[in-house]
């Protein structure tokens, strides 16, 4: 996803975000602990704000193999 973002200086920046499978989990891990529900609100800020069309969202799905032999 890419944010485009305006200064005050009207110096045009745009960041992307990389969100990965254990971040889209973190809103079901314990929320007891304040990072972890912070980390969580975070997740869901980002995600609502694709919902409505604020961040521009792009999937990229890479499979890699882990295993060691």
């Amino acid at each position: 996803m890419q944010i485009k973002y305006h200064t005050e200086q009207d110096v045009h920046m745009e960041f992307l975000i990389y969100l990965d499978v254990c971040c889209l989990n973190r809103p079901f891990d314990d929320q007891t602990q304040e990072r972890i529900r912070l980390e969580a609100e975070a997740v869901r800020l980002i995600l609502a704000n694709c919902q409505t069309g604020e961040y521009p969202l792009h999937w990229v799905m890479e499979v890699t193999d882990d295993r060691r032999d």
